[in-house]
């Protein structure tokens, strides 16, 4: 038979017995992606002021939690890859997300402490004061706060419509009333009014969601997942380390009007701030709490290698408001200084820089920070954020130097001195070799 005839048939089955297998290779592609998920612990833990998440994959055989607060623990079968560019694993919760039912069970030394049940939960705040605002319902209370929310979001958008409805016909009155006030039948006074500004809806909520609620002192234990046929889920044992925060502190962002985009962090009350005679100081205080690093690293990434368990970080949280700057000069003199708001804005022209002035609201629309101001007339200043009652919050006193520049060519002259030392002995040395090269030659 004549191959030209041949090969398109050929072809043409290829391509049907492709179309055929289609269906079984999709099905059994999903099939072994079915047999690759992975269970999973994923967590809405309290880190000091608000919530966070993170998943603990079955490589991890620890996680960590905050004591004394309730954190949201979720059983989930999901996917998991690994990701090379962080040398991490990740979960896939868009692939798969399905929770595991069961009860979670609390052990130390191998003892049952507690069995907790799911239980639904929420957690709302409002953005214009986040941490004061955080909210965690559990149970039906959950189940109301999200109703809740939900008709705040459908009253919003109703008094928004009626908002342009109102912006609408007060745009037509106005164009009216414009022609009626250039005839002069009507005065500025008679000119209709806008509708009040519709306010922002600032409360945040999360879905209603699913999860163990875990509230634990300090300490050592375990967890695992009991199925509801009675057996343990498995890679759901997994050990939990409960821990408190160290300490409280007041912490500084520090800046200069020249280096407004470069500020300095001062986290330690034993810290010595240093700065040139007549420097303008800013201090925007902030505050922060110490952490063990390792456990406070590896809640927020269980998976993380780089953390130590011999040393402590500060974490902050919050700015301050509605304290004081206590300055303390060498001589003990001591004046207080209120916070003030302040505007930082760019120097005009090509020249590079920036300017701080005094927030006005009348000529400037918001605040760019709010801070103290200081000027360091002196060698030394103390300084220390106190309270209405005159009392310095823990961990806020700062020493401020001025660096004396005066004496600064002694310093070039003193340090070059070793320099000169080594050269004359490098130059004294090389004639000594000379001179004996010579005497050699000469004896020869």
């Amino acid at each position: 038979m004549n191959n030209t005839y041949t090969q398109p048939f050929t072809r043409y089955r290829r391509i049907l017995a492709f179309l055929v297998l289609l269906p079984l290779l999709l099905w059994g592609s999903r099939a072994n992606a079915q047999e690759e998920l992975s269970f999973v612990y994923g967590t809405n833990h309290f880190n000091g002021a608000t919530f966070s998440s993170t998943f603990v994959p079955p490589s991890v055989d620890t996680f960590y939690l905050i004591a004394d607060h309730t954190n949201m623990i979720a059983s989930r079968f999901t996917q998991v890859y690994y990701w090379p560019l962080t040398n991490e694993e990740k979960a896939n919760w868009d692939e798969a997300n399905i929770v595991v039912e069961g009860e979670l069970e609390i052990l130390q030394n191998n003892t049952l402490l507690d069995t907790i049940s799911l239980t639904d939960y929420v957690i709302q705040y409002d953005a214009v004061d986040h941490i004061n605002s955080l909210q965690l319902y559990l149970g039906d209370q959950a189940g109301a706060a999200r109703q809740s929310f939900e008709d705040l979001q459908t009253q919003y958008r109703e008094d928004l419509y009626r908002y342009y409805e109102e912006m609408n016909v007060y745009r037509e009155e106005f164009a009216a009333a414009l022609e009626e006030l250039a005839a002069g039948t009507i005065t500025e006074d008679e000119m209709p009014q806008p509708p009040d500004p519709q306010q922002d809806l600032t409360l945040f909520s999360t879905n209603l969601l699913v999860g163990f609620p875990l509230n634990l002192p300090e300490g050592s234990y375990q967890v695992q997942l009991r199925l509801p046929d009675g057996t343990i889920q498995p890679d759901s044992q997994k050990k939990l380390v409960v821990f408190s925060p160290i300490q409280d502190g007041i912490g500084y962002n520090v800046f200069s009007q020249e280096r407004w985009t470069a500020p300095e962090e001062s986290l330690e009350s034993n810290e010595t701030i240093y700065t040139l005679p007549g420097t303008k100081l800013y201090f925007e205080p902030f505050y922060q709490i110490q952490f063990n690093e390792l456990f406070y690293t590896r809640m927020n990434n269980p998976q993380d290698t780089q953390a130590r368990r011999d040393r402590n970080i500060w974490v902050p949280f919050d700015y301050l408001l509605d304290a004081q700057l206590e300055i303390k000069t060498a001589g003990q003199s001591t004046q207080n200084m209120d916070e003030q708001a302040y505007y930082v804005r760019q120097i005009a022209g090509s020249a590079l820089g920036y300017e701080i002035v005094l927030y006005d609201p009348d000529t400037i629309q918001e605040a760019t920070f709010s801070g103290f101001e200081v000027e360091l007339d002196t060698a030394k200043l103390q300084i220390a954020l106190v309270d209405e009652d005159g009392t310095a919050l823990p961990f806020s006193q700062r020493e401020i130097r001025s660096l004396n520049t005066q004496n600064a060519p002694w310093v070039y002259v003193l340090s070059s001195l070793p320099l000169a030392a080594g050269l004359a002995a490098i130059l004294l040395r090389k004639k000594s070799v000379n001179n004996k090269t010579r005497s050699m030659d000469v004896t020869r």
